[in-house]
């Protein structure tokens, strides 16, 4: 997904006289879903009335953009097994079995090898 949760929303400025109006963020959208760091992401808001006789639809606020990090997300792997060998003065294990990778997101896939 590319929907981004917002910590802060910042000041709005610009009223007449002492209205005001409140703003509250409507969208927050990573420019895509993959990992990253400083990934753009836009900003839509909506616009409510305030005090003294704020009226939202006197006012406009334009999307806006800043930046985030979109981290990787931990897979897990169930119990390997390796094969028991006979001594060949190596410390080399070949395997029988990699585990089962879980954690996955939808239906996206990967595969693991052991190196």
């Amino acid at each position: 997904t590319t929907t981004a949760t917002m910590s802060a929303l910042g000041t709005l400025s610009g009223f007449i006289g002492s209205e005001t109006v409140t703003a509250a963020v409507n969208t927050a959208t990573f420019a895509d879903q993959n990992v990253g760091t400083g990934k753009t992401i836009t900003v839509s808001y909506t616009l409510a009335g305030g005090t003294n006789s704020g009226v939202a639809s006197n006012y406009s606020l334009a999307n806006n953009t800043t930046t985030g990090n979109i981290t990787a997300k931990a897979l897990t792997i169930g119990t390997a097994t390796a094969n028991n060998k006979t001594y060949d003065g190596t410390t080399t294990a070949t395997m029988s079995a990699l585990g089962t990778l879980s954690g996955f997101i939808g239906s996206e896939t990967v595969t693991a090898a052991v190196n």
